[in-house]
């Protein structure tokens, strides 16, 4: 009974797969291995958890199957059953071998982070109850970042800290602002996080920008409301002393431009290198941001 498909799955395989458990009590009485590798890596464990299959599951942990084993991606069967948001087989994971929430599979993913990154509320509450919020890593983060509000509202209510970095140094609303995420941003803002958080660095060469900061370089006048109406500081800068204003100026983003200019933002800050928003625009030879600026300036210079 041990003969493989063309996929390499094994009769125990296809009977996990479809959760058939009366083929699988039969299986297990042949002394079938149970760490058996079909497609991906995938054991007989792991592919019923990804298919939901509590019974079976439970059958094969009760006979030995290593729920600690990972795929070619490396995810456990927890992974597997989170990021599919079968409840019933998370719990009976939990219960079997709650350290296999700690592990990381190859992309360094917790299965609560997965869990969060595809929106499964169910199952990231799960985990977090079990574990404790401390436990949460960048699960937050990912919820934020994919848009996930009920998540994000769930983490936070679990006592996940709001303005609690990633690896990388970002905090949830950075991730929300970055992509853009407003259902997010407002409960975010909402909970209490700092829209003046320290500059981190960030992807596509905007290197240590402000949370303002990026909203403008993106040119996101909608995102760039909600952070002044949430207490971000219009001038504030980043390690180079650019302010929202100079990156909008910078990316020619006429509107946001216009929008900072409207919320109070100096036309007249400099730098670190001395130069102005306006300067940035000549050297890039944005003739709208140019000709906004040079108004801009001529009414403040009066």
């Amino acid at each position: 009974m041990s003969t493989m498909d063309h996929s390499g799955d094994t009769p125990l395989h296809q009977a996990c797969e479809l959760g058939q458990t009366h083929s699988i009590e039969q299986l297990l009485a042949r002394s079938v291995d149970l760490e058996a590798e079909g497609e991906d890596g995938l054991t007989a464990l792991t592919l019923a958890a990804l298919y939901g299959h509590h019974d079976a599951c439970a059958l094969l942990l009760a006979a030995g199957a290593d729920p600690a084993h990972y795929d070619d991606h490396g995810n456990t069967a927890l992974h597997l059953g989170a990021m599919r948001g079968h409840g019933e087989v998370v719990r009976l994971l939990l219960d079997h071998a709650p350290q296999t929430a700690l592990m990381f599979n190859r992309e360094g993913l917790r299965p609560v982070v997965l869990a969060a990154i595809e929106g499964q509320a169910e199952c990231v509450k799960t985990i977090i109850q079990r574990l404790g919020p401390e436990q949460a890593d960048e699960a937050l983060h990912q919820a934020a970042a994919f848009g996930h509000a009920e998540v994000v509202g769930l983490l936070l209510a679990l006592g996940v800290p709001v303005n609690l970095p990633d690896r990388g140094g970002r905090t949830a609303l950075h991730w929300a602002v970055q992509e853009a995420r407003l259902e997010v941003i407002d409960l975010l803002l909402s909970a209490g996080a700092d829209p003046n958080e320290a500059v981190v660095v960030v992807p596509e060469g905007l290197y240590d920008n402000t949370i303002l900061g990026l909203a403008a370089a993106d040119g996101r006048v909608d995102v760039i409301s909600k952070l002044l109406a949430g207490g971000a500081k219009i001038d504030t800068t980043d390690r180079d002393g650019l302010t929202a204003l100079h990156w909008a100026a910078i990316f020619n983003r006429l509107e946001a431009v216009s929008a900072l200019l409207a919320a109070g933002a100096s036309p007249a800050a400099r730098d670190k290198r001395g130069l102005r928003p306006l300067d940035h625009a000549r050297r890039r030879r944005r003739v709208r941001v140019i000709r906004l600026l040079e108004a801009a300036e001529g009414v403040e210079t009066r």
